[in-house]
């Protein structure tokens, strides 16, 4: 039997993801594959698992099934185009039409929030590990699992790589990352992030900052290094996921809003600092580190809103500079609101 996953292609997502792919790749007499838009998330999954590398579409294959943890009406329809019969995921996007199988959900969307595929109180990673349950017991009969290994393990590649930009740029002893994709709302606004580096030059930190390749993504980790006189590793000189937790834990100490690269750190084992604002710390943290969430005492968050609409704009990321710095001169006790 061919298990083709069709994996998210938002790096955090990506990492949630880990514990069910297990879970699916240790079926009996299975081949699991990966199927995915994102080359750099197969490239990151590749040795993660006994899974096939796969590509950006499904394969005609006449004993397959389809498992959808990509939430989208897309993906089930690609799968179907490729004449798979058998799709099992959550009813998400109003695709439930298109499943053999329907992995069962709420009744009902939590309020304000759309998030359908969550069960009250339920992470993310433990919804994507409840369809691979659903698809191993639907296969092979059995409802005893152990405990889904949810890890993220760093290959020498990757080790390498982040280890000589550690050296490179100075052995920096604190990492920041200030961008976080799709939401805007999720970003801790500059003047913030500037008067953290204030404080930190007091402290003599070195800081590194880093961000992606995208221009926006570029642009706030050169103004914050500019400002800071640190290193920059973004746009052309972006590094890898696997290279950046490498460089991560060289380091030591990071700091993020709520992105990707903070569950990537999360699962390697890494410690990260992570500020939280419209999303909700409980369904979407990452497995390790300190989360400092500003909704905790606001009646509007979570919200997943972009752009923010409370009476006092952006107050679920109004994080004081003081208690950040805190955190990262690992003062004793985390500041409030902190999980």
């Amino acid at each position: 039997m061919l298990i083709q996953v069709a994996v998210p292609k938002h790096l955090g997502d990506a990492v949630l993801c880990l514990g069910a792919l297990r879970l699916l790749a240790a079926v009996p007499g299975s081949r699991v594959r990966l199927v995915c838009p994102s080359q750099l998330i197969l490239d990151l999954l590749a040795d993660q698992g006994s899974w096939q590398r796969g590509s950006a579409a499904f394969v005609s294959a006449k004993y397959s099934v389809a498992v959808l943890l990509a939430p989208s009406m897309r993906v089930a329809l690609a799968a179907r185009k490729a004449g798979l019969r058998q799709l099992i995921g959550l009813p998400s996007d109003g695709r439930g039409w298109l499943l053999s199988q329907r992995v069962a959900g709420p009744d009902q969307a939590l309020p304000s929030q759309g998030l359908p595929s969550l069960l009250p109180g339920e992470h993310q990673a433990d919804a994507y590990e409840r369809v691979a349950r659903h698809v191993v017991q639907s296969l092979v009969g059995t409802e005893r699992f152990g405990p889904a290994d949810r890890r993220y393990t760093l290959g020498a590649p990757g080790r390498d790589r982040g280890r000589d930009a550690w050296l490179s740029t100075g052995r920096p002893t604190l990492l920041l990352h200030p961008y976080s994709a799709g939401l805007a709302t999720k970003r801790w606004a500059m003047n913030d992030w500037l008067e953290l580096g204030r404080l930190l030059r007091s402290a003599k930190a070195r800081p590194i900052v880093t961000g992606g390749p995208g221009d926006e993504d570029y642009r706030l980790a050169a103004e914050l290094g500019t400002a800071l006189e640190a290193p920059v590793l973004a746009g052309d000189s972006t590094l890898s996921p696997a290279a950046w937790v490498s460089l991560a834990d060289c380091v030591g100490r990071q700091l993020l809003c709520d992105t990707g690269l903070a569950h990537l750190a999360a699962a390697a084992g890494l410690e990260p600092i992570v500020l939280f604002g419209p999303t909700d710390p409980a369904r979407h943290a990452p497995s390790g580190g300190t989360v400092v969430w500003g909704g905790r005492d606001l009646s509007c968050a979570p919200c997943y809103r972009s752009p923010c609409a409370a009476a006092l704009p952006h107050a679920c990321m109004g994080h004081d500079p003081d208690e950040v710095a805190g955190l990262l001169k690992l003062r004793a006790g985390p500041p409030p609101g902190a999980v």
